[in-house]
């Protein structure tokens, strides 16, 4: 290539789709790391007592300490995010405090219908948008 054409910002295709794929992989894990903060901090807001509502209204107050403290509940809020976010990069999801079990079963379950879903709607998506199906276009519109 030219270095006229380097020099104006244009890369060998080999080298842009490199390029193209890293901006998207990076976009991925920044976008995927806003919407653990979004998630994790919608769950702190929301109201009420973890160790209250496990141990029910009538626990004793030193009770319920106790189990916000096991939790880690009563910790800076940067603090629980950073243990939350490590724990579930190594695999570590926790438990349920309504079913009192590790929550991975449950996720790992649905997980399969999940991804089967998205792949039949993949599927379709680009059924669809092909110029071969006119007829599927007519149906849906």
């Amino acid at each position: 290539m030219p270095a006229a054409e380097r020099s104006r910002g244009r890369h060998p295709p080999s080298e842009a789709m490199t390029l193209f794929i890293a901006k998207r992989v990076g976009l991925a894990l920044i976008t995927l790391w806003i919407l653990s903060v979004i998630v994790f901090f919608a769950g702190q807001v929301l109201p009420g007592d973890p160790g209250r509502a496990i141990l029910g209204p009538l626990a004793a107050e030193s009770a319920v300490k106790q189990l916000d403290h096991q939790l880690g509940v009563d910790q800076p809020l940067i603090t629980q995010y950073w243990d939350w976010i490590t724990s579930f990069v190594r695999g570590d999801m926790g438990n349920s405090y309504q079913f009192r079990a590790p929550v991975e079963p449950f996720i790992s379950s649905a997980i399969g219908k999940s991804l089967e879903l998205a792949a039949v709607a993949f599927v379709e998506g680009m059924e669809g948008a092909s110029n071969r199906a006119p007829a599927t276009r007519r149906r849906i519109s």
